[in-house]
């Protein structure tokens, strides 16, 4: 443990006291210089600013004689006076410099001669009169400088107007001259000041030396004494002042000191009693704990045995899920493809004519089964995307037949609203290294949310713009429609869920679009962002790489990929068709007699080509 200097020897006394009256002395001498320093700036300051307001009057003075004498001297034409004048007042003590331009900058006179009849081509001078209402201007430069520009405004001895102004004035005043008086007057108040606060310093330090120094040592010596074991000693200091109010209050201190030892040690006595009894207690404490620890750690293990079994059970649950959506999914497209193929089948008069009920009976049977058939894919990609087994087929897709084929597919829905349908393509994008089945999808989506969510007489379009310096391609699905709230964003793109979930909600839907198009992207590499104002609409842009290639002849021109292949009237002879369905292979068959080709059914792959 360090000891305190009270706690030294009675022999290094003086030498402390010494240290103490040097902190004393330093300490109210570097008060008082820094006080003194502070006074001898704010004089220097002073002085300062009075020298250089006295010269700037002076020049401001000078410059409006100059003023006068132009006016006097211009309208006699006495040029080579003016110049002279210029010149004389150059020689008044601290003036550097005098110019005298007119309005079109030329220097009519000049302290300088060489700048006669010049004129100016850069500078503070040229700036200054070339100012649509110049006005008087002082300012300070590096050099030392104080310049004063002001305008020349003509009067009754220029011929000019009153008020008009003719050129301005110019006068550089040297400034080193004030600057050094108000550097040596702020040294001698410096030097007079520092020596007077030393003196008064030393004259303080020794009388505290006398007053505070000598009683603190003694009481110093007290607390020493009484430190070492000698509890009787008490100071000697009988002063009627705070130093006598600090001896008293140790005497006082030491006597409650005393009394506190002394219960003290009867405390201890009998703590350390309950603390030997506490010591057993804890022993039998610690035992138990053990005991529960081990009971604790015994519980651990079979909860972890359960989590685990949970788990497995778990897993096993999510592959029963996706072989269960895997084949209901087959069984339900079956039928569903059979439905739809023999409604088509009934539209087409292929088993003799109907009438207009029965074919608005059969549309609206077609257009239910296609939207189970779309909700059934939908619930199919998103168990495999979920479960990673979503493969993408990718390569080198045509962006222009993709984006038509996606608008052409929800055009009629959005001609019955009356909505305005618009396509914009970055005509330097023309491939794009994707999924072109799973694009159409995302697309598809997202126009048909489109046209789903804008009231009638709105509007819908996709942007498709190129980032080549990203290596991005964003394609953007906008709308005028109903727009969504910033606190139903967060919820936007997850699976099975509505904005609107009441019963009577104003939109149909499941709530899969969406979450498919943003795990698409996510799989091409790419993200969804979404921007919307409620009431006002909303843009889904979708982002994914690119990399700009060479453009293709004619994109257009190619194959619509809307358009089954069936419709393409091909010179077919035979088909096979392949289908485990006996009226979907009878539908298929049916498509190929009415196009004059020949078809074979088999139900299944194997054997098929050996027949």
């Amino acid at each position: 443990m360090s000891q305190h200097p009270a706690g030294a020897d009675y022999a290094q006394m003086p030498q402390m006291r010494w240290r103490l009256a040097s902190k004393i002395t330093l300490s109210i001498g570097g008060v008082l210089g820094v006080l003194a320093l502070i006074v001898t700036i704010m004089t220097f300051v002073q002085v300062r600013q009075r020298a250089y307001a006295d010269l700037e009057l002076k020049a401001t003075a000078l410059a409006d004689a100059l003023n006068f004498t132009f006016e006097v001297l211009v309208s006699q034409d006495q040029a080579t006076t003016l110049q002279r004048v210029a010149e004389n007042s150059a020689t008044i003590p601290g003036v550097r410099k005098i110019v005298i331009v007119d309005r079109n900058q030329q220097v009519l006179a000049s302290s300088n001669r060489l700048d006669l009849d010049t004129t100016l081509t850069a500078g503070p001078l040229r700036d200054f009169i070339a100012q649509r209402t110049p006005q008087r201007m002082t300012s300070l430069t590096e050099q030392n400088e104080l310049v004063i520009m002001q305008p020349l405004r003509g009067g009754r001895f220029g011929g000019q107007q009153d008020g008009d102004i003719v050129g301005a004035i110019q006068v550089i005043v040297d400034t080193s001259g004030a600057e050094a008086t108000a550097r040596t007057t702020a040294l001698q108040y410096l030097g007079v000041t520092l020596g007077s606060y030393l003196l008064l310093s030393l004259i303080l330090a020794v009388i505290l030396r006398r007053l505070v120094v000598g009683p603190v040592q003694q009481l110093a010596a007290a607390a020493q004494s009484f430190r070492e074991g000698r509890r009787s000693q008490r100071s000697q200091l009988r002063h009627r002042d705070e130093l006598g109010l600090l001896a008293a209050t140790f005497d006082a201190m030491a006597e409650e000191v005393v009394q506190l030892v002394t219960g003290l040690e009867a405390q201890v006595a009998a703590r350390t009693v309950a603390l030997e009894q506490e010591r057993t207690q804890l022993a039998m404490t610690l035992a138990d704990l053990a005991e529960e620890r081990a009971l604790l750690a015994q519980r651990v293990a079979e909860r972890t045995a359960e989590l685990s079994a949970a788990n497995a059970e778990l897993a096993r649950a999510a592959r029963l899920k996706d072989e269960f959506l895997a084949s209901m999914s087959h069984e339900l497209r079956t039928p569903l493809n059979t439905i739809l193929g023999m409604a088509e089948t009934v539209q087409e008069g292929i088993f003799g004519a109907i009438n207009a009920k029965q074919t608005d009976a059969l549309h609206h049977i077609e257009e239910s089964g296609r939207h189970l058939l779309e909700l059934i894919n939908d619930i199919l990609d998103l168990s495999k995307l979920e479960a990673g087994k979503l493969d993408l087929d990718v390569e080198e897709v045509v962006i222009a037949q993709v984006c038509q084929a996606s608008v052409r597919l929800v055009k009629q829905t959005a001609t019955q609203k009356r909505l305005n349908v618009s396509l914009n393509i970055d005509h330097a994008i023309t491939v794009l290294q994707a999924d072109a089945r799973r694009l159409k999808q995302m697309l598809v989506n997202l126009l048909s949310n489109a046209v789903k969510f804008t009231p009638e007489g709105g509007a819908i379009g996709l942007d498709v713009v190129g980032d080549a310096a990203a290596g991005r391609v964003h394609l953007t699905v906008w709308d005028t429609g109903i727009g969504i709230a910033d606190n139903d964003l967060p919820r936007l793109f997850q699976s099975l869920v509505q904005l609107d979930s009441r019963l009577a909600r104003q939109y149909a839907g499941t709530g899969l679009g969406l979450a498919l198009v943003q795990r698409m992207a996510v799989l091409h590499g790419g993200s969804v962002a979404v921007e919307s104002t409620l009431g006002q609409g909303s843009r889904f842009t979708i982002t994914l790489p690119w990399a700009a290639a060479v453009p293709v002849s004619d994109p257009v021109a190619s194959s619509d990929l809307a358009a089954p292949a069936l419709v393409r009237r091909a010179t077919l002879q035979r088909a096979l068709v392949i289908e485990d369905s006996a009226p979907s292979a009878a539908q298929l068959a049916r498509y190929m007699r009415e196009l004059g080709t020949q078809a074979h059914v088999h139900s299944c792959g194997a054997g098929a080509l050996e027949g």
